[in-house]
């Protein structure tokens, strides 16, 4: 953009890029620009507890956070990084695109019958969609993140805010009446664990516990020393186990038995570079088969210099 001589003014913008890459200038020296170029891919991976080690998932592709239905049939993602939102059989088989651009998905998770997925967006807004397409329904105007269904596919929660206080929401799906959960306040991540179980970390992410719904109490279930002891966490389809992930210099997969609260590391993810999602974090899913999903990254960075000739 030219600056006009004397006068606190640009004059009207140049392009000096176009393509699929996105480009972050660092530098001007003389007569190039120095900027950097990123195209961000991702691998979907699941660990693969017999070789021990990552393999591709679903052929590869580039999608984040797959959610699967109970019965193991079918899968929902959001497309990397388009964040549009995708379904298909867990073979890869009969892809349908369920939502288009400028919607940004994130978190998407379908309902325990498999036939509608909840999404929500870069505001918060709450939307619900049907497994075979149609117009996406919004349930919530802004401000709640991550809603998932209860097993009985009546109740989604989301983490809300209230002054920057977090706190569970439940929304009957029926009649639409939405509510604050008491005793909740201050925690974040809220999901689905049981028919009156939910499981959420605090604001530190030191730990993980679960609440009773009915008793407004809560029990911990990892009890981390320091901020940054979980991360991400998910459950498995058929409810038995809770997954989360570690932080530090050698971050773990560590899955919890909701029933005895005994827990195992699964395996480090040191070795393996996570892609950021849409709100810049990673994310954890877990296959029918209890394997561990994650997306690889596999982007590039480059360094450009760009010749311009200035007015």
């Amino acid at each position: 953009m030219p600056m006009q001589p004397g006068l606190m003014r640009a004059g009207k913008p140049m392009r000096l890029t176009t393509g699929p890459l996105s480009y972050a200038v660092v530098s001007r020296d003389g007569n190039q620009v120095f900027a950097t170029g990123v195209k961000k891919r991702g691998e979907l991976v699941r660990f693969d507890s017999a070789t021990k080690q990552f393999v591709s998932f679903l052929s590869g592709i580039s999608a984040f956070d797959p959610t699967f239905s109970a019965n193991g049939n079918w899968v929902a993602y959001s497309a990397y990084p388009e964040n549009t939102l995708w379904r298909s059989r867990a073979d890869g088989t009969e892809r349908l695109q369920l939502t288009f651009a400028p919607s940004d998905v994130s978190y998407p998770f379908i309902s325990s019958d498999g036939r509608h997925v909840a999404y929500t967006d870069e505001k918060g807004a709450v939307y619900v969609i049907g497994m075979d397409g149609g117009q996406p329904q919004k349930l919530i105007d802004s401000n709640c993140f991550a809603a998932n269904w209860s097993s009985d596919g009546q109740t989604l929660v989301c983490t809300d805010y209230e002054k920057d206080h977090p706190v569970a929401q439940l929304l009957d799906v029926r009649t639409g009446t939405s509510s604050k959960l008491p005793g909740s306040r201050d925690h974040t991540g809220f999901q689905w664990v049981g028919e009156d179980t939910l499981v959420a970390s605090d604001l530190t992410l030191s730990t993980l516990s679960f609440f009773n719904v009915k008793a407004q109490t809560w029990s911990v279930i990892v009890a981390g020393n320091q901020p940054g002891s979980v991360i991400n966490w998910a459950h498995s389809p058929d409810y038995r186990y809770v997954y989360y992930t570690t932080g530090g210099d050698d971050p773990k997969v560590v899955r919890v038995h909701i029933t005895d609260r005994k827990s195992e590391t699964v395996t480090s993810l040191k070795e393996l570079r996570l892609a950021p999602g849409p709100d810049e974090n990673t994310q954890i899913s877990v296959a029918p088969d209890g394997s561990a999903v994650f997306t690889r990254d596999i982007g590039t960075q480059e360094i450009y210099a760009l010749s311009v000739k200035w007015p």
